[in-house]
């Protein structure tokens, strides 16, 4: 069974010192006074994504039948829903929620690295966590990033602290990575990862581990069988559609597309205005939307994707490294991909405190709901002095390499919950990359299951170190009864 601190003893946790409800308290103020500035100074920016939300969220709201747009899932919508009949219809109540969200992200993280290296090792965790600008952003747009962040932490946090080998944790574990895929349907990736980690790190016996598995798939199934009912009865038969239509759009980009494979010509002759060039995503989003792609050419897209690979597939892997360095938030000087993401946002949430992004699409019903205004302060001015230096934010490939070999020292130390948990999270980092994806905030999920491998490292490397020192039993002195009796006796 894993362990549940690496380094150490309970000595952490000794009342005179720090211990894991301080170091959680002192995060926990420190992310609600941050937050608390974010909830007074900044709108609720709603992006066009936002607006599809908005609608699903109303119509729920409204008592209304479930209507989800073909390439969204219904996690993020209710969670809107539940903010709306928590707070009322308007923006105050959604910034509050997704802040409150950004708070138990951030208490979670320190309460992982608390049991995994300690309370004092967990502060860096915590802190990065609190201050990490995509996070604190995102909180102030209508996406489905701090929920899908604060599902993978959750789901990590049962995986690597809830170690009982218990059916409802089983069960518990599976609804959570559920809801995850709900929200981001890519968080199927940390699936059989998270559930590998748990049922070797919590199940000592087959028996048992059978037992779990049961309990995980039945977990899964609760949230995951109505939704995939739902979408069969719309021609989806999986968690959601699009990823054909994705991974197009990113071989578009990198120029990768077969023009030998028989395409159908109406697609030819739209695709050819941009063919050979540099396409923004917009100019994608365009091009698939002008030929309906999404929804009645996703087998085209499917068997082009296959032809493409096939004969691309030595240019295909030469921009994997561009398209990692992407997804770790580093983009290459002369590449491909066009914008800094978080320039762009954060320049966003600076501008002017104005959130009416949504003026020109089709409004939602209640839209008017949603508006509002205000300088920022000193908020608005930090934002804007951010965006005009470029600053990358937290950099990611320092925390990737220290992933790695932190994976390689749980795996050595047989901490397999560990090893899975972290592999899970790179290998959903690596599941974008293979699609060449445009959109680099889709990794942040795995990003904040990174922070802690900052405070593993150092506590396997003390582990590895007071092992080394303390003495060898051969080498302990022979234990003398009768004198110790007699100094008992004196």
């Amino acid at each position: 069974m894993v362990r549940t601190r690496i380094s150490g003893g309970e000595s952490g946790d000794h009342p005179t010192g720090w211990t894991t409800r301080r170091a959680v308290l002192l995060v926990l103020v420190v992310a609600v006074a941050t937050r608390l500035w974010g909830l007074a100074a900044l709108p609720l920016v709603i992006t066009n994504d936002g607006v599809d939300y908005i609608e699903t969220a109303e119509t729920l709201c409204r008592g209304e039948q479930l209507a989800v747009p073909v390439l969204r899932t219904p996690g993020y919508p209710l969670f809107l829903a539940g903010a709306f009949h928590c707070f009322g219809l308007g923006a105050t109540g959604v910034l509050l929620a997704q802040h409150t969200v950004g708070c138990l992200t951030c208490v979670l993280l320190t309460f992982i690295a608390c049991r995994l290296a300690g309370p004092k090792l967990a502060l860096i965790p915590g802190f990065l966590a609190t201050f990490d600008p995509w996070l604190f952003a995102f909180e102030s747009y209508v996406l489905s990033e701090p929920l899908a962040v604060l599902l993978a932490v959750a789901a990590a946090g049962i995986a690597l602290c809830w170690h009982r080998p218990r059916f409802y944790v089983a069960v518990l574990l599976g609804v959570v990575l559920a809801l995850g895929c709900l929200t981001r349907p890519a968080l199927q990736a940390l699936v059989p990862f998270f559930g590998i980690g748990w049922l070797l790190g919590s199940c000592p016996r087959w028996r048992t581990r059978a037992l779990g598995l049961a309990g995980l798939v039945l977990g899964l199934l609760v949230p995951l069988a109505p939704w995939l009912y739902y979408n069969t009865q719309r021609g989806i038969p999986r968690v959601a559609s699009g990823l054909a239509a994705t991974q197009f759009l990113g071989l578009a980009k990198f120029d990768l597309l077969d023009w030998n494979y028989p395409v159908d010509e109406v697609v030819r002759k739209e695709y050819e205005r941009f063919a050979g060039k540099n396409p923004s995503l917009y100019d994608l989003l365009a091009f698939a939307q002008d030929v309906e792609a999404f929804t009645t050419r996703a087998d085209m897209f499917r068997s082009w994707n296959r032809a493409s690979l096939t004969a691309n597939f030595g240019r295909y892997a030469r921009v994997w490294p561009e398209a990692l360095a992407w997804q770790l938030n580093y983009k290459f000087r002369g590449g491909r991909y066009g914008y800094d993401q978080l320039n762009w946002f954060i320049a966003r949430l600076g501008r002017d405190g104005w959130n009416r992004q949504f003026d020109g699409n089709p409004p939602a019903t209640l839209m008017a709901h949603f508006a509002q205004s205000g300088a920022g302060g000193p908020l608005r001015w930090c934002m804007n002095w951010w965006a005009a230096h470029r600053i990358p934010g937290i950099p990611q490939i320092p925390l990737f390499a220290l992933t790695l070999l932190t994976i390689l020292l749980a795996i050595i130390r047989r901490e397999w919950a560990i090893a899975f948990v972290l592999a899970g999270s790179v290998a959903f980092v690596l599941f974008h990359v293979s699609l060449l994806l445009p959109q680099a905030r889709y990794a942040l999920p795995a990003w904040m299951l990174w922070y802690p491998a900052v405070a593993l490292l150092p506590a396997f490397i003390a582990g590895f170190v007071s092992r080394r020192r303390a003495p060898s039993p051969a080498s302990q002195p022979a234990h003398d009864e009768t004198r110790d009796a007699s100094g008992a006796a004196d």
